[in-house]
């Protein structure tokens, strides 16, 4: 807010590793990294243009040697505009592990993924099993003891954005595949029946089950 006369006068401020910022009431920050957030509040400037702070997500404050292949750091960030402070704790960001020259993101209705190798595959992200099974449409969810492992098909050098389609409450094995028309097929991957509920999406608050080893449609 004030103009300094030599560089000591700016003010740095180190906030740790905080899961959200919000600046201003206009933007919202939900974020991971290997570093510190920091904030610096300039006072002087040399020479002057215009008054700039600077808030830096995750630095890390000392050099490090790094072969090739190897990760030097990471940031996983959702930007939310136009958001009030107490909204923004409330917002989910989820990084699933995935295989190399990948990265997956999970939030509230959505899944963005990327595929950074030279060949397309099927890129396979796992994270540890929730209350209920999140389907995404074109991809195939498979929930396996305290695993889900969601399969997302990628080009190389490609990026999707996929929407939550339905959830399930479910306590046993299944594979739940989506199609690009619309289609939602449950498979009983276990040994024994298997009962579900649908809690979000077409159908919610239904009931269904379904034999070891069958797959039903239900959407």
């Amino acid at each position: 807010g004030w103009l300094g006369d030599r560089e000591e006068d700016d003010v740095e401020d180190h906030l740790g590793r905080p899961s959200w910022l919000n600046i201003d009431d206009r933007l919202g920050v939900v974020f991971s990294g290997t570093g510190d957030a920091v904030y610096l509040n300039r006072h002087y400037y040399k020479p002057y243009r215009a008054i700039a702070d600077d808030l830096t997500l995750s630095r890390q404050a000392n050099g490090q040697a790094v072969r090739a292949g190897e990760e030097a750091g990471s940031l996983a960030a959702l930007i939310i505009p136009e958001q009030a402070h107490e909204d923004t704790p409330a917002c989910r960001l989820d990084v699933l592990t995935g295989p190399v020259q990948s990265a997956c993101l999970v939030t509230d209705d959505y899944l963005a993924a990327a595929n950074f190798a030279s060949d397309r595959r099927v890129c396979a992200f796992t994270r540890t099993r929730c209350e209920e099974v999140v389907v995404y449409a074109g991809a195939t969810v498979v929930a396996n003891g305290d695993t889900v492992r969601v399969d997302v098909p990628l080009n190389s050098g490609s990026a999707c954005l996929l929407a939550e389609t339905h959830s399930l409450r479910v306590d046993g094995d299944t594979r739940i595949d989506s199609t690009p028309d619309g289609g939602i097929f449950v498979t009983n991957t276990g040994t024994d029946g298997l009962a579900f509920e649908i809690t979000s999406g077409e159908d919610a608050a239904r009931h269904r089950s379904v034999d070891a080893g069958e797959t039903i449609r239900i959407g």
